[in-house]
């Protein structure tokens, strides 16, 4: 499981009478992080810069920001250090900047805008990337009324479906599963019929796998 935010935040801090606005959002590709920035640039069109970091993948193996106009590696990747810290992914964190009149200088930048990140991701409620497989349990009655409670605190339940059968179509925690099908064959005496339908990813609180 990989952490991502749950909801878009935003934050305003001001630093010598230059204004940072600071979006936090969670995204699902590049593709869409850049249509993003582009609705920032146009909600905000007098901003003197537009910096930001993100990160995307289960092992946040992509990783991309952008200094756009500020001297190097003071606002772009302070941002994306801030996102790093908290293991973050599939996430967006723009920061635009106002300029005040005042130069904060190199050092002044770095923790202007580490600090707006960081404020944003301290109001942030977090959900974490999930890798589920989808399944459907086909079973006799008698076994769905045993099973049917523990099958709901132990997976996510799509579909029940009163045939011949009782057919479940439910979905568990990837890294779960081998002990979870081991467990339904020893329960159903190897009765039941377990198909697998594939992967999904889905964002679930911390509590769910």
């Amino acid at each position: 499981m990989v952490k991502t935010v749950a909801t878009t935040v935003e934050n305003t801090l001001e630093i010598k009478r230059s204004k940072f606005i600071t979006v936090l959002k969670r995204c699902h590709s590049e593709t869409e992080a850049k249509a993003f920035l582009d609705m920032v640039r146009k909600t905000y069109p007098e901003a003197s810069h537009y910096c930001f970091g993100y990160i995307f993948g289960e092992h946040q193996e992509v990783q991309r920001y952008d200094d756009d106009g500020e001297p190097s590696q003071t606002a772009g990747m302070p941002i994306l250090e801030v996102l790093k810290k908290q293991d973050l992914t599939d996430v967006l964190c723009v920061v635009v900047r106002y300029f005040g009149g005042v130069k904060l200088g190199g050092g002044g930048l770095i923790r202007a805008y580490a600090k707006s990140a960081s404020e944003a991701v301290e109001k942030a409620v977090f959900k974490y990337r999930t890798r589920l497989i989808q399944t459907r349990l086909t079973m006799s009655y008698s076994l769905a009324n045993s099973l049917e409670e523990w099958l709901r605190k132990t997976g996510i339940v799509n579909d029940i479906t009163y045939q011949a059968q009782v057919v479940f179509t439910i979905d568990f925690g990837c890294d779960d599963w081998n002990s979870i099908k081991a467990q339904l064959i020893n329960q159903s005496r190897n009765t039941m019929l377990i198909e697998e339908l594939g992967e999904t990813i889905a964002y679930q609180s911390r509590s769910s796998f």
